[in-house]
């Protein structure tokens, strides 16, 4: 499985570690372990889009379709047109007419936040990443493309303690 956010907080993984317990009593012997994104990330913007059909969520998308043309400006950048439908990613280099989200924001950029090196949230704030269309189709991206899951010490704080709010808690009997 992918190491994602998401994907730890579903099976109870914390930062740090990479797999679920193994249960030896289940027939047969059954566990997750998390594959690192670091794997497929790579220096280049040609490349990494390339990619992005391979580590897609498809079963996030359901009942997504929509096509998003991203401009990337500086070195190593250019024109990618996705289409996002029936649960599968196609991505091709060029421009699309009338696309439902336009992203504009460096090369560079786009690559650090599929590093986890930076946040696309930020970059919104601070005005590098600029969108064009319906905005809100932007939120969709960190479920259907995962990110490297951070493992700072306060990362792995954070975990546990969103573990112990989720909890369920015992109700006391009324006295």
């Amino acid at each position: 499985m992918i190491d994602t956010p998401s994907a730890r907080e579903r099976h109870g993984i914390p930062p740090g570690q990479w797999r679920t317990p193994i249960d030896r009593a289940a027939a047969p012997a059954r566990g997750v372990r998390l594959v690192s994104l670091r794997r497929i990330r790579t220096q280049s913007v040609d490349a990494m889009m390339r990619w992005m059909p391979q580590y897609f969520r498809g079963e996030e998308a359901r009942g997504l379709a929509f096509t998003t043309q991203f401009v990337l400006s500086g070195t190593g950048g250019g024109a990618w047109a996705m289409r996002i439908a029936g649960g599968r990613c196609e991505v091709r280099p060029g421009t699309m007419e009338a696309p439902d989200l336009t992203i504009r924001m460096p090369a560079r950029l786009f690559l650090a936040i599929h590093r986890g090196d930076r946040s696309a949230a930020w970059g919104l704030v601070t005005g590098r990443i600029r969108l064009a269309g319906r905005r809100r189709l932007f939120r969709h991206f960190p479920r259907l493309f995962p990110t490297e899951a951070p493992s700072t010490p306060f990362a792995r704080w954070l975990f546990l303690a969103r573990r112990r709010w989720r909890r369920p808690r015992r109700r006391r009997p009324p006295a």
